[in-house]
This record gives structure tokens, sequence and C-alpha cells, in this order.
């Protein structure tokens, strides 16, 4: 992850938008223009970066900006319908119309796109290319160079992949696509792409889980800042075995946090109010700073750098490795 983009742990400044236009841009995928209700124009937003939308008092969800970075009249996200999913992206199809005033957040970016770098290569996975799509249109009028590999089930699911080819013709760049249902598919060796690209390119990755570790596996040889990656799925295994104690600076209390139990959790039950939004440590709207003890970082968005300093933790899944543990809570 990207350590310069990162928030200071505290809630996001939350505005009023107005949800301008709804489309239908590939099966199962719909994209919603968000345009600004209180102010004239919303804060320019750097490739990569998301923003929480804050559905109903429960339910907030977290979604990569997919415009033009620096756009400042409208904020662009693209969702996929997940039917097994915990109802963020059915509510969107659901209840979400245009004219509707949404609540949503200011940009965070854990995954930030180095534009000065010579060559670019992008892997995307599903829904998992809409922040590369942005990062793609931050190179207009650049020289640098870039590909594209672009995985989906059909060429039907495959969001802006029209837009995609024809900025590719008309700016330059390579794109390489593989499609579930087409049985003359190219499967990626990622050390081959690797290997393929020039010594300064930088790579990134958003897209499942499985084909995340195998870039992240194929990359590990790279220095560190040249690797970005950004998930969109949840680690199963969150909170811990053992129990221990969280103490809440600011609150002034001391809570007991069970195997099997996060503190996220416990810290709710307490009636004390948390920044949130995945629940399964991707998204980084939960991060909290430590004041003292030893986390047990689980989440997917600290760099293994940023987990050994433990100045921060992801509340939503991480646990304690030591028996207390002290926040900025």
């Amino acid at each position: 992850m990207d350590a310069a983009m990162k928030s200071s742990g505290m809630p996001p400044t939350r505005f009023k938008a107005t949800v301008h236009r709804v489309l239908e841009i590939a099966k199962g995928i719909r994209s919603y223009e968000l345009t600004p209700c209180e102010v004239d124009t919303f804060p320019a937003a750097t490739a990569g970066a998301h923003i929480d939308l804050h559905l109903t008092p429960t339910l907030t969800r977290s979604y990569s900006l997919c415009g033009r970075p620096g756009e400042t009249l409208a904020y662009q996200v693209a969702v996929a319908l997940d039917p097994h999913g915990s109802g963020g992206s059915r509510y969107l199809f659901d209840e979400v119309v245009p004219g509707r005033l949404l609540e949503i957040s200011t940009t965070t970016n854990h995954f930030s796109f180095c534009d000065d770098a010579p060559f670019s290569v992008f892997v995307a996975g599903g829904i998992g290319i809409t922040p590369l799509w942005s990062m793609i249109q931050g190179l207009k009028g650049r020289s640098a160079r870039w590909i594209l590999y672009y995985a989906a089930r059909s060429k039907i699911h495959a969001a802006f992949l029209d837009e995609i080819e024809s900025f590719a013709q008309e700016h330059g760049g390579t794109m390489v696509l593989s499609f579930g249902d087409d049985p003359a598919r190219e499967r990626w060796d990622f050390q081959q792409v690797v290997d393929r690209a020039p010594l300064a390119a930088h790579f990134y990755c958003c897209g499942p889980k499985r084909m995340i570790d195998a870039f992240v596996a194929s990359t590990s040889a790279l220095p560190p800042e040249r690797v970005h990656v950004e998930y969109f799925e949840g680690i199963a295994d969150k909170g811990g075995d053992k129990a221990f104690t969280v103490e809440l600076a600011k609150s002034g209390k001391c809570l007991i946090v069970l195997p099997g139990e996060t503190i996220l959790e416990v810290v709710e039950a307490a009636g004390i109010c948390v920044a949130h939004s995945c629940r399964e440590g991707v998204c980084g709207a939960c991060e909290v700073r430590v004041l003292s003890g030893t986390p047990d970082h689980k989440d997917l968005v600290l760099s293994v750098e940023e987990k050994a300093k433990n100045q921060s933790m992801m509340i939503c899944c991480s646990g304690s490795a030591s028996h207390h543990l002290v926040l900025d809570l």
C-alpha cells in the first residue's frame, strides 16, 4: 500500500451529493455519477482514491472513483451487483435513482498512482478495473507508456471496455484481454508479465484475492514502492483466538475482547461510534491510532513496513498480540 496518502485515522468529512446519472455500463454493473449539492465543486480527487457512501445509518460502503483524476464537478463510481454480498450493492441497485441525495465522505487514497513512471503495468479482475481506469485516464497527454491486463467473466461483463479501447487507440497503450467464457483465453503468467516489463515499471493490481495473491508473489522481488495493490475482497480470519483488553484513551473505557470477536464489534456494543465501512480489512475506514501495545495486523491495507511500526491498526479485523492495547478512541 502507499503510505503517502494514508489517512490519519480520523473520520473523513461528510457532505451531501446528488445522484445525477445512473447508467448500466456492463452486465450487472452500474455507474453512479454524483454532483455537489452543498458546494459548487468537490475536492479534486487523485487516481486510485475512493469515497464512502453512507447509504443508511447502519450501511456504509467504500467505492473507488473511476473518473478523470482532478475532476471537481462530479464523482463517478461503478458498482457490481453482488447477490451474496452484505447489502451495499443491492441497496444501490434497488433504492438509488437519479435525484437521490446521498451523504458521502471526502476521498481517501490507499492506492495512489505514480503518474511520472515511464511505464505502468495494470492488472484488473472484474470490477477491479475501476481505480485502474482512473489511473489510465491520468496518463492523457503524457509520454509514459502502459499496458493493461484485463480479465472478466465475459466481454459483456467488462466495465468501461469500449472507453478504454478507444483511449488506448487515441493516446497510446496496450490491452491484453481474458474472458472466462472464451475457451481460447490466455492464462497469464504473472512472472512473465513482470519479466517483460521495463526495469523502471510500476505495477498495479486490483481484483479478486486469488489474482492479487499471485500478482504479489510474482512481484515480491521488486522494490515495494513500485508494486501497488488494492483488494476488494476481505479476509475470513478476523479477530484472534485469545482474549485481550482494549483501553480507549479518549473514552476512558477498558473493554474485554473475547476470542472470535473484533475490536470494532466490542467498541460498538459499548455504545461508541467508530467510522467503518467494509468490516473486512480492505477499505481503511476504521483505521485507529495505537498508543500502546502490539496489534495483530490482519488487514489488507497497511504495508509490511507500516504494520511493523504498529502506529495504527484496522479494528474491524485485526486483534492484539499483547494482552493489553491502548487505542486513540
